[in-house]
């Protein structure tokens, strides 16, 4: 819809840029594992398909061949562009295609025959020197989902861009076009910090989308501008416990309170912080004879417990019910590789169930109230940037019914801006931060 009227758009994440999240905003698969070919044959984990036809193209393929109109692009996933005869530049590791095809150079290839001014990079350096006038930015930072921000400097130099280097470049390329543009920014190593349980550098992904955010606002106007902060899932991640003031939230509560009643019966210190699942030290409970009403016997293997027992989806971070047995004594829990604690041991730290929050400024931004089921935000994003079956509210006639719309189009007018067109979308798995 967006490419209908002739805007531009961007797509950033930390994450590979064929992943579940930046892939929905150009792919259409039956599976999201199916990032590249080779994921399309024989089952994996009985999530693969089964000797699929070859005409069926992974998110990958999709992304080069039917979506090369997307302007700028980044993030990571070398890996799913590159085939297993090719080697990855940094990390000395063939791709993943089983087709032989190099998919970097098929994105080039098909810039070069529209005569397009593009260029493709592959590390931070490369991207400063990116000219703004380009009209086409590939970026693939990393093999796999890129570093985490605590880990990008390496060799004495910052080998990787952050999520607001990646921000800043995509929106002074994009806003060339004064017809708009729809930018797509994904924090996506919150969510990939948090299943590991890895707190300190899931909380330090929070400021880093924070910094992308203040970027984008930055650079871009209210008045012409609509910019989204949103998530769609928290993660059994919370904050357990009565620390005093000037306690560091990654730090660990003993019995030194004086109301004996938050004091840990078995006389050990906690976590502030925990998590109600995943692959931090947990307890050893068997609930296989126990009524919990809800038993959950995961399908996956990162769904199911690590100990082989069943788990209820419910889960107190403390109190009086069947604990854990850990002493943390004499650990680090400020270190930024260290696991928080998990009440229920799988591989894999799960989402949670709690809403989520949504952030709006901007055009139409007064749309963003209440409650809201998570697929009418696709519809409020179309609505207000005019896009899509409903936009009579876009044409002269609409226009005066509203005063909102009116003062707001007369202003985006004087920026010789359409209303609503410069349509910005930054998101983060967590919901702590919004």
């Amino acid at each position: 819809m967006i490419h209908s009227k002739s805007k531009s758009v961007g797509i950033v994440t930390t994450a590979r840029v064929t992943h579940a999240t930046p892939g929905a905003a150009y792919a259409k698969i039956p599976h999201r594992e199916w990032e590249t070919d080779a994921d399309m044959v024989a089952p994996w984990y009985g999530r693969g398909g089964r000797n699929c036809d070859s005409s069926l193209k992974d998110i990958a393929r999709q992304l080069v061949e039917d979506n090369h109109r997307i302007h700028v692009v980044m993030g990571g996933g070398r890996r799913c562009f590159l085939n297993n005869k090719t080697m990855d530049p940094v990390h000395n590791l063939p791709g993943k295609r089983a087709d032989g095809r190099n998919l970097i150079k098929t994105w080039e290839a098909r810039q070069e025959a529209k005569g397009a001014r593009y260029q493709y990079v592959w590390n931070r350096e490369q991207l400063q020197e990116v000219d703004d006038n380009v009209e086409y930015l590939l970026g693939l930072f990393d093999y796999s989902h890129m570093a985490f921000d605590a880990d990008r400097y390496e060799r004495g130099k910052w080998s990787q861009p952050s999520l607001s280097d990646m921000t800043e470049k995509a929106i002074r390329i994009l806003r060339k076009n004064e017809k708009g543009y729809f930018l797509f920014v994904e924090g996506a190593a919150i969510d990939l910090a948090h299943h590991q349980n890895l707190a300190h550098k899931s909380l330090l992904e929070g400021i880093a989308m924070d910094r992308a955010v203040k970027t984008a606002t930055d650079l871009t106007s209210e008045v012409d501008t609509l910019t989204m902060v949103t998530a769609d899932h928290s993660h059994v991640f919370n904050i357990a416990g009565y620390p005093v003031r000037g306690h560091s939230i990654l730090g660990k509560m003993d019995n030194s309170n004086e109301d004996y009643w938050y004091m840990p019966t078995d006389g050990k210190m906690f976590t502030t912080i925990h998590y109600a699942n995943g692959p931090g030290p947990n307890r050893s409970l068997d609930l296989a004879d126990i009524d919990t009403r809800k038993l959950n016997r995961g399908k996956h293997i990162w769904d199911t417990p690590r100990d082989g027992l069943p788990m209820t989806t419910v889960v107190y971070g403390n109190g009086p019910g069947p604990g854990r047995e850990l002493d943390l004594t004499t650990v680090d829990t400020t270190a930024l590789d260290f696991q928080f604690p998990a009440a229920v041991p799988i591989a894999y730290e799960t989402h949670g169930g709690e809403d989520v929050s949504i952030y709006a400024q901007g055009p139409m931004s007064h749309l963003v109230s209440g409650n809201w089921e998570q697929h009418f935000i696709a519809h409020l994003m179309a609505y207000a940037a005019c896009v899509g079956p409903d936009k009579s509210h876009c044409t002269e006639d609409g226009r005066e019914s509203s005063d909102f719309c009116n003062g707001a189009i007369q202003g985006a007018r004087a920026g010789k801006r359409e209303l609503g067109f410069a349509l910005m979308v930054v998101i983060a798995f967590v919901r702590y931060l919004l």
